[in-house]
């Protein structure tokens, strides 16, 4: 996942957006060690359960990623 976000990161993209469903708390952990802020909550369509579920929107900006993650050696 880091390394993903520092590919995007280290292209130009300004912010990743993200969320999961309320209960999900593995991804929601996930995003939370790399750096993702919870931005709303809204209801989507969980096509698992044939129905809405309420949701979390996240963000994570290049600035935020930049300021916490390690700078590798170049």
């Amino acid at each position: 996942v880091e390394a993903v976000l520092e590919h995007l990161f280290e292209g130009g993209t300004a912010a990743v957006r993200a969320g999961a469903f309320v209960g999900n708390h593995p991804s929601l952990r996930i995003q939370e060690k790399m750096g993702f802020a919870a931005t709303g909550r809204r209801l989507l369509p969980c096509l698992a359960l044939g129905r809405d579920l309420p949701h979390i929107d996240t963000q994570l900006t290049r600035e935020r990623f930049l300021a916490r993650a390690p700078r590798s050696a170049s």
